[in-house]
């Protein structure tokens, strides 16, 4: 009997690793014979999906194309099987880019990036860049459109809703004082923060910065209110007083009006050359460093200030890899992602120790790059990105795809493993019976039942339809295998038992 409990305990180690891979549902392309890039995703009040991105293509998915090997602001709605449902884009005969979307309570969006146009739908340009502000219908139609700005170049890096229908944007703005909207800059360039009412009126404004350069922006709304802001800054004076280098790397902690509650410098005493940050459930700020030399590392903040854990991710991204990016699980844990040295999209999950539990490498004759990675209600994630024939180099005439995935991922029910939702019998089972599965009521709608190999491969599924409690279902033809595992789940929830067979 031992040696079967230890069979068990060992067999049970190797079939949540496998079990644990996740699997691909569908995949999906979107754009036309040019270039087509995703910038954001969100799902909608009525459980459809919307994606905002930019393209050049005057054809396919896209309605139409404003100027010439530039970049438009498009927008689609599909439904959840990634049926589009419409698709719309805006425009000038210049350049746009960016393009964060969200929608407010009456189902109108907001779609925010920036503008090279001074025509089309953006004729108020205030300089050589603005950001651009515009609401859409739910079907797609622009209601208002604005541009905010001063007479020099002024990038977008994000763009919040906030509750009373309006929403917060950050700039990164090139603009003197006084110049256009901009009331005042510290120097060469600041972060720029605006809140806008419902109406796209500016409410206030804060610049925050020193005499120098700051770029490479990230702002994030904070669970404990207020935001979270980090940014790269060559100052050595105003709100960055200090500098070790060339450029430092800052994290800020913001009330709801964008004054400083405290801030401090990360990834001393080397150099970040691009971060990526995200809050967690507690209300912690991720930030995820990467150097020169290629090394990377996790740094997580307390909303207090306090550094709360660092760690290397040197066992997760690989030299070479690029495209990088990460967001935390609804577990604790996180999803990690990019191209690896080869050219090949790759996520990986891991638990809050930074343990991996999965890694999948997406195959494609070309090359994937996941760039947002989206955890569904029914235990999938959808994971968004572009695909293309060879290595993307931004070329307008490239043939560049916004590439959608939809996967499985069953690790987030290997807590479930082992309960007495349902019973097996006889287990052991001898060769040539049949195994018999009895169930308890707590499991409604359609049920499916699955005989797994100890990879993990499914071999045979059972979809019936339970009605009563103990209602007993007889499975036949079982594995020649003397162990395989049974799994049970109504689409909310799994549970697995193993079960080893008898030789006459």
């Amino acid at each position: 009997m031992k040696s079967v409990a230890y069979l068990f305990i060992f067999s049970l180690f190797i079939f949540q690793n496998a079990t644990a891979q996740p699997s691909i549902l569908w995949e999906k392309e979107f754009g036309g014979s040019k270039f087509d890039w995703n910038a954001d995703f969100i799902r909608t009040n009525d459980g459809n999906w919307l994606f905002a991105g930019v393209s050049t293509s005057p054809d396919g998915d896209v309605p139409g194309h404003f100027g010439a090997n530039t970049w438009d602001p498009w927008v689609f709605k599909t439904d959840t099987t990634g049926t589009i449902i419409w698709s719309k884009n805006f425009g000038g005969s210049g350049q746009e880019e960016g393009g964060t979307i969200f929608e407010n309570p009456d189902g109108t969006f907001w779609l925010v990036g920036e503008t090279h146009s001074s025509d089309g739908l953006f004729t108020a340009n205030k300089g050589r860049w603005d950001i651009y502000v515009l609401k859409i219908s739910a079907s797609g139609d622009p209601l208002l459109n604005k541009t905010f700005g001063g007479t020099g170049a002024d990038d977008f890096s994000g763009a919040l809703p906030t509750a009373d229908g309006g929403l917060i944007f950050l700039g990164s703005i090139w603009s003197s004082s006084g110049s256009g909207d901009v009331i005042f800059n510290h120097g060469e360039r600041d972060c720029w923060l605006v809140k806008l009412n419902s109406e796209a009126e500016i409410e206030w404004q804060k610049s925050i910065g020193g005499s120098k350069h700051e770029s490479e922006s990230s702002l994030l709304k904070s669970k404990r209110g207020g935001y979270w802001l980090v940014t790269s800054s060559q100052s050595s004076d105003g709100d960055f007083p200090t500098l070790d280098g060339a450029e430092d790397t800052w994290v800020l902690r913001l009330d709801d009006f964008a004054n400083i509650i405290w801030k401090q410098r990360i990834g001393l005493p080397r150099e970040i050359t691009s971060f990526n940050a995200t809050e967690d459930a507690n209300g912690n700020l991720a930030v995820v460093e990467f150097t020169g030399n290629n090394a990377m590392t996790l740094e997580i903040f307390t909303p207090d200030g306090s550094l709360h854990s660092k760690n290397n991710l040197d066992h997760i991204f690989l030299p070479g890899s690029y495209w990088q990016g990460f967001r935390t699980t609804d577990d604790g844990g996180f999803y990690f992602f990019g191209v690896n040295a080869s050219d090949a999209g790759f996520l990986t999950k891991t638990n809050d120790r930074l343990e991996i539990i999965w890694k999948h490498i997406f195959q494609n004759d070309g090359v994937i790059i996941p760039r947002q990675v989206v955890s569904l209600e029914d235990h999938s994630l959808l994971v968004i990105g572009a695909a293309a024939d060879s290595s993307i180099f931004f070329n307008f005439e490239q043939d560049v795809q916004i590439w959608v995935t939809k996967m499985e991922d069953r690790s987030t029910r290997l807590d479930e493993i082992d309960k007495s939702d349902f019973q097996i019998f006889p287990n052991p089972v001898s060769k040539g019976e049949s195994l018999k599965v009895s169930f308890k009521n707590d499991f409604v709608g359609e049920v499916k039942i699955e005989i797994l190999s100890l990879d993990g491969r499914v071999l045979q599924v059972f979809e019936i339809e339970k009605t009563t409690e103990g209602q007993i279902f007889e499975i036949e033809n079982l594995p020649d295998a003397n162990l395989f595992f049974v799994r049970l789940s109504d689409g909310k929830k799994s549970v697995i038992k193993p079960v080893t067979r008898f030789s006459k």
